[in-house]
């Protein structure tokens, strides 16, 4: 679902309202406060909930920031308040029995997990494999050398969003260059450092 601006502010609110009703029915069926582990809680969410929170998330999740700078993209990814964060954060709480206004950061670091934050810059490295790695003179790889070109001549797009949060986070620049006998570069070694940045 995408705005009249062009935005994906309204599909966003449709998967986090799709995501509560999921979460919301697991409720119903299981008494989170009669001796139920909160391991099982999580994987409950994991495997019924999270797969719709984050539907498509290595596309919308690009789109948070405001502006490119690292400054902003890292105020995104770290201290803004969005909405799959806040459901993530509800079935945490409810794991562990604790107040709703209990610390955030407190009850994950509890439960040893990490924001969903962290699962969508894997959804978006791995996407981005997906791209480079793509046949050449297919439709993807199409598109792809259409967007690079466009970057390079200042106009903004996916390409320009994601080498911004890949230079935000400290990734080496995997910003591939289009070539005229359509050869896309492919890239193995930066998977181990996304690797350490998640882990």
């Amino acid at each position: 679902t995408i705005s009249h601006k062009g935005d994906f502010k309204l599909a966003i609110q449709s998967l986090y309202l799709k995501a509560s009703r999921a979460y919301y029915a697991i409720r119903k069926h299981f008494n989170f406060t009669n001796n139920t582990k909160p391991r099982t809680i999580l994987r409950l969410f994991d495997s019924m909930v999270k797969p719709i929170l984050l539907y498509a998330s290595e596309i919308w999740s690009l789109f948070n920031w405001r502006s490119n700078t690292k400054n902003c993209i890292l105020h995104s990814l770290l201290h803004m308040k969005h909405k799959f964060e806040s459901l993530h954060t509800k079935a945490c709480r409810n794991a562990l029995g604790v107040h709703k206004h209990a610390s955030e950061f407190m009850v994950k670091a509890e439960l040893g997990i990490y924001p969903l934050s962290m699962n969508i810059l894997c959804n978006i490295y791995k996407y981005w494999q997906h791209i480079l790695n793509s046949k050449d003179h297919s439709l993807v790889a199409e598109c792809l050398r259409w967007a690079l070109q466009n970057h390079i001549f200042g106009h903004e797009n996916f390409v320009t969003k994601i080498t911004s949060l890949f230079h935000a986070i400290d990734l080496p620049n995997v910003l591939t260059s289009a070539t005229e006998s359509s050869q896309l570069s492919k890239i193995g070694t930066a998977s181990s450092m996304v690797s350490g940045c998640v882990s």
